[in-house]
């Protein structure tokens, strides 16, 4: 379970203590330690890598907001489905829409994960150095850094062993990006979609689950548990996080003993977006792992307009 990379609440009962920004529910990237030294350390001796740095750091925030906000929204739709769905009736056009909605949600939520995963790339060729000897072996993606004779140049040796995890079967990597069968590749370029079903059993509650749908008809589904998919790669990748943010702080201050990360993990406050009522995150379809020390899911927060 990550420390750094997650949605924390902190449990009840505790003190919540002033190294902990924002207070309340929040979604902590403790990556954006390496990105915000690039970006103000003297790391980057040209004017246009730290103009880069400054760029890429405030990309990443945003599209990582951007993820947040889409899975919390998809989680949403899933929980309106659910009390929207009568068994045994024709749905009407709200549940038809809210369904629409849902899958439409589902199927970008890869390409937001996909940004910021290329974010990250792009993040460690500046914080190990990496210079590139043709322009062939540039790195712009994370697909592009995995690469096996990248992994021997001299820059990339703190991080080789981290890398190497990725190629592990059921790594978040595998899971997600694997050419040809990894979640991300067979909705963008296999033509697969996002598909929601939803049952109950006799006297029982509705419940939803989402499978990969392949576009040929004998093909076996290549995933029936979408959400359960989507919290193995963010668990996994939060975890290798982790271990990224560690390991590149420790060779960012071994670069530059004066430089000092910031003192707390960074985050941003939840609900994203500020939607006014309640925003109710649930265990059954907001597949965002909770930090290590974390109250666990579900939570409720409410946002409150201006009194008339």
């Amino acid at each position: 379970m990550a420390v750094h990379h997650g949605v924390y609440l902190a449990p009840q009962g505790t003190h919540d203590s002033s190294t902990i920004r924002p207070k309340g529910m929040q979604f902590r990237y403790g990556i954006l330690r390496v990105f915000e030294g690039l970006r103000s350390g003297s790391f980057l001796a040209s004017p246009d890598d730290r103009r880069r740095a400054a760029e890429l750091e405030h990309h990443f925030r945003n599209v990582c907001q951007r993820l947040l906000f889409s899975l919390q929204r998809l989680d949403a739709l899933m929980q309106q489905l659910t009390t929207l769905y009568v068994p045994g009736q024709a749905p009407n056009l709200e549940t038809m829409r809210v369904h629409f909605e849902a899958e439409t949600v589902a199927d970008h939520l890869m390409s937001y994960l996909n940004m910021v995963v290329d974010d990250i790339a792009v993040m460690i060729t500046q914080a190990t150095g990496y210079l590139p000897s043709k322009p062939t072996r540039a790195v712009d993606s994370f697909g592009k850094l995995r690469r096996a004779e990248l992994r021997l140049e001299a820059a990339f040796q703190p991080i080789k062993t981290l890398l190497d995890a990725t190629d592990v079967a059921g790594s978040w990597w595998d899971l997600g990006f694997a050419t040809g069968t990894g979640a991300r590749q067979l909705v963008i370029h296999n033509q697969h979609l996002i598909d929601f079903q939803l049952s109950s059993v006799p006297g029982g509650p509705i419940e939803a689950r989402a499978i990969i749908l392949s576009p040929h008809a004998l093909e076996p589904f290549p995933c029936t548990d979408y959400f359960g998919l989507l919290h193995r790669v963010l668990g996994g990748l939060f975890a290798w996080l982790d271990d990224v943010e560690r390991v590149l702080i420790l060779h960012l201050k071994a670069v530059d003993s004066s430089w000092q990360p910031m003192s707390f993990c960074p985050g941003f406050s939840l609900p994203v977006g500020y939607p006014l009522g309640i925003t109710r995150y649930s265990k059954e379809y907001f597949p965002v792992p909770a930090c290590d020390g974390s109250e666990e899911l579900p939570w409720s927060i409410e946002v409150c307009g201006p009194k008339a």
